[in-house]
């Protein structure tokens, strides 16, 4: 479905107030598109995943509810045109397909009025509010996600109220500047960055709408700053914040690429949001590199909404990627089908066509195909799929389908289990794994974290407020003084050997020789386990075939899904594999990972000694051998 599709479609008359007289205007009916195009995903005959599908039901039930006399929102047309029509009047900033049609200003596709509709057209009855406080959305690369943002951002700072504050949060000033650049040019005009830069083709419409805006709104942009006279509000970047920095009162926050975004800076943003009772948070990402994190933890939570497990009317969701079935069974033939390519794209990417060329991301895709590090970032970047790695053990759809946030180690009371203990570095994080067979041929795997109160990884500027994070959320346990505390983690895995069935327990070769010790002499099967690829070729095998089948269970642990995350797989020559970090240097970690492939290679090595002793004797099966004529009576 594209905009061209509805060139006939009937204007949408409303009564609007212009220099304090009432008028009745003509408008594109946008509200009426972007049902269209619910409609038509929820139907199937619109090219779109799971997500899409179940976020576009639940706009389209919001519609119904707002009918609603007693419902405590309705839905605005007049706001969804106000914001559509001003977005319509803005000029194309960079080069494009739009040359060729000869328009150079921007076209709202239908996706994209969905979104804009859901956002500014649901209202709090009484108050008028906007409904919606935050969105994201997440979209592979060249998907107009940046040049939007600059639009919501001038939108809303043009149209506040009471100096609107609209801050860009970014990691890097490079990445803050996708979105500022635009709306600077916007308001500014075109301006030459560096020597040699080449005019975009309607470099005259830009500096003639730049004109318009300026003296409309009482405008002035600066490579710093845009300030409305109107209002006295302003727009900035926002790519580093002091730890007491919490002067901001922001009418519209702008997260770019969420997935590369510091936690940090997050918080204090959020905790300053919400004083305006229409604040927005705009985020939108393409899939990390890895699932673990701010992006990560955003995006289950968005999936928790569209399926129903958390209920918010607040939150507008959009995920375009391709759902696992597709991924499956499509992406598999895609290198050599190109229909099935196709499709594939098209699902992930609601600009295919527009500003995506397929001819161009065919070729990218055949190229990547010849390159494992390419066809990882290719995946990522373009299919929107986390965490592709080439080796990695576990993918992390693979792994969040395994998921039952319900399950827990208690219900498992008296059952067989097998613990293995990762003790790692003293200062750092610990970690007990638990490996549960049940219901046959299913595993259910948990994990627990003990760290030092003392620990250096409190202050690491990347992991320090995941660590503290996870403190406060008590997902991570925190001990006296600056080592782990060894008494605790004996008295933990004892309690364990009561609530279950412990046949073994396992601990790392690294700090691990008094511990199995004082396991032993309190009567418990303990034995130290040799990290190498002998030893974890079997438990790690096992894991990595179970989760794509759903023979996993796991209760979601934030850290364990960081630690799955984060392994990769060393493969040598004989067909061993190693559990390993994505990157030796890295202070990212495994060690919850670690617990659970020990506990299940320990699992495996009793099973197979088990099935040893219950074989009957060779020769009870088929009778003695007679001797060899060849070789005599002793075989010799």
């Amino acid at each position: 479905m594209r905009r061209a599709d509805f060139v006939d479609l009937p204007p949408l008359r409303l009564e609007i107030e212009i220099d304090g007289e009432r008028q009745v205007r003509q408008f594109v009916d946008f509200p009426a598109i972007g049902r269209a195009y619910c409609k038509h995903v929820v139907a199937g005959l619109e090219p779109a995943c799971a997500h899409i599908r179940r976020a576009c039901e639940r706009t389209l039930r919001m519609l119904d509810r707002a009918q609603q006399p007693r419902e405590r929102f309705y839905f605005s047309p007049a706001h969804v045109v106000d914001f559509c029509a001003f977005y319509e009047l803005q000029p194309h900033t960079e080069d494009g397909n739009w040359i060729y049609s000869g328009n150079p200003y921007q076209v709202l596709e239908p996706h994209q009025i969905w979104e804009f509709m859901h956002i500014y057209g649901f209202r709090r009855r009484g108050t008028h509010e906007r409904v919606t406080s935050r969105a994201y959305i997440e979209e592979p690369r060249k998907n107009s996600k940046s040049g939007r943002a600059a639009i919501v951002g001038l939108y809303e700072l043009c149209h506040g109220n009471l100096a609107p504050q609209i801050l860009i949060g970014a990691p890097t000033e490079e990445m803050g500047n996708r979105v500022y650049k635009p709306a600077l040019t916007l308001v500014a005009g075109w301006q030459k960055d560096k020597e040699g830069e080449v005019a975009p083709p309607n470099v005259a419409v830009i500096d003639e709408r730049a004109e318009q805006l300026r003296e409309r709104y009482r405008l002035v942009g600066s490579k710093s700053q845009i300030q409305c006279g109107e209002n006295g509000g302003w727009m900035q970047r926002l790519n580093s914040i002091g730890k007491h920095n919490d002067g901001w009162n922001p009418q519209l926050i702008i997260l770019e690429e969420l997935h590369a975004q510091d936690r940090e800076i997050y918080e204090v943003l959020r905790s300053a949001f919400g004083a305006k009772p229409s604040a927005l948070m705009y985020m939108i990402t393409t899939a990390g590199r890895s699932a673990n994190g701010l992006a990560w933890d955003v995006r289950n939570e968005a999936i928790d909404v569209l399926e129903g497990r958390i209920e918010s009317d607040t939150f507008f969701v959009a995920i375009f990627t391709i759902d696992p079935k597709d991924e499956k069974e499509l992406l598999p033939v895609a290198g050599s089908d190109r229909k099935a390519f196709e499709r594939l794209a098209m699902i992930a990417n609601p600009m295919w066509d527009v500003s995506i060329d397929p001819e161009k991301i065919w070729d990218a895709w055949v190229e990547a195909l010849r390159q494992p590090h390419m066809l990882a970032e290719f995946q990522r970047t373009r299919l929107n799929l986390w965490g592709r790695a080439a080796n990695a053990i576990i993918t992390p759809d693979d792994w969040e389908a395994c998921k039952n946030p319900d399950t827990s180690i208690l219900e498992f009371e008296g059952e067989e289990a097998y613990l293995a203990v990762d003790l790692m570095n003293r200062n750092d994080m610990a970690s007990i794994g638990a490996v549960i067979p049940f219901d046959r041929d299913k595993l259910a795997v948990f994990a627990e974290y003990y760290v030092p109160e003392l620990s250096p990884y409190f202050k690491h500027p990347r992991l320090g407020a995941l660590y503290q994070g996870w403190v406060q959320n008590q997902h991570l346990i925190t001990t006296e003084g600056g080592l782990i505390d060894m008494d605790l983690i004996e008295d933990r895995v004892v309690a364990l050997t009561h609530l279950l069935r412990v046949p073994m327990v396992l601990c790392d070769d690294m700090q691990a020789n008094a511990l199995v010790g004082r396991l032993l002499k309190r009567g418990i099967n303990a034995a130290i386990f040799r990290k190498n690829e002998a030893n974890a070729t079997a438990g790690t095998d096992d894991l990595a075939a179970r989760a794509p089948v759903r023979q996993l269970v796991h209760n979601g642990h934030p850290i364990l899904a960081w630690n799955v995350a984060n392994v990769r797989a060393w493969r040598s020559t004989r067909g061993g594999i190693l559990p390993k970090k994505h990157d030796e240097v890295s202070d990212d970690k495994i060690d919850g990972f670690d617990a659970i492939m020990m506990a299940n290679a320990g699992r495996l090595h009793i099973r197979d000694a088990q099935r040893k002793e219950d074989q009957p004797m060779v020769f009870e099966k088929r009778g003695p051998l007679a001797p060899s004529k060849r070789n005599g009576p002793n075989g010799q």
